[in-house]
């Protein structure tokens, strides 16, 4: 290095930013009076989208993903129903059920009325023996939805009907076993009520038989197409086109 030439000084660090927080803001995130995500000005909307990527990452496979981001939304924003049953949900599948079970709770504690909650805390009634919490869970979740337009209502139905087969498949079993003649005399008296309402029911009418033709020895049916077709030309009289199979193809909605 030459003599004369100056030694290299270091680039100055650029100064650190700070965020400055007011007291009376920072008083209230204490007092519980706000939320974590009304404290870094969070809208609604914003946290919803937000949830909307994390319901995805859930549906297509990617659970730990969506689990991260709904701990993040249920700090953010502690008294959403919505955010807490969909933290249940991401539990539910990585089967940690004691911490779906909480959050499931939470989530009715903020809305007795989430539906989609109360057949997720009825399915982990179910997986504990406790048939008769979860029936009641599911009864108020289809009172809610009578409809059945949410999944969850659906898989409520499903579920209670699947309860009462395999309960009347005990039933019938223990009968069984308990009196063999009471309930041979049981299952003829179903098959011959079966088949009693079998024969009452009224028969199919018969196909009604077109115009029919004579060649020859043979009868056979017209049909609509021929019928269709005008003789002085040769041609179809509804199709306009030749070589038209007579069937009518999708119309475009006006």
């Amino acid at each position: 290095m030459p003599e004369n030439q100056p030694n290299p000084q270091p680039a100055a660090a650029a100064p650190e930013k700070t965020l400055t927080v007011p007291p009376e803001l920072a008083e209230r995130l204490v007092r519980g009076e706000i939320t974590l995500g009304e404290f870094f000005g969070l809208s609604p909307n914003v946290l919803y989208g937000i949830a909307k990527i994390a319901y995805q990452l859930l549906n297509t496979g990617r659970v730990d993903a969506a689990l991260d981001i709904y701990k993040g939304l249920v700090a953010a924003s502690p008294y959403d129903s919505v955010f807490h049953c969909h933290l249940a949900a991401c539990y539910y599948t990585r089967e940690n059920y004691d911490l779906a079970m909480k959050h499931f709770e939470r989530s009715l504690e903020i809305n007795l009325g989430n539906v989609d909650a109360l057949v997720g805390r009825g399915e982990l009634h179910l997986r504990k023996g406790k048939i008769p919490e979860a029936l009641q869970d599911w009864k108020k979740a289809i009172d809610l939805d009578p409809e059945a337009k949410r999944a969850s209502t659906k898989r409520a139905r499903s579920n209670i009907l699947m309860l009462k087969e395999m309960a009347d498949q005990e039933r019938a079993r223990l009968e069984a076993k308990l009196n063999p003649a009471a309930a041979a005399e049981k299952e003829k008296a179903a098959k011959a009520k079966a088949a009693a309402a079998k024969a009452a029911a009224p028969k199919p009418a018969a196909k009604p038989l077109g115009k029919q033709v004579r060649r020859g020895s043979s009868t056979f049916e017209v049909s609509r197409a021929a019928r269709g077709v005008d003789k002085s030309s040769g041609s179809s009289g509804s199709s306009g086109s030749s070589g038209s199979s007579g069937f009518e193809g999708p119309k475009k909605k006006k």
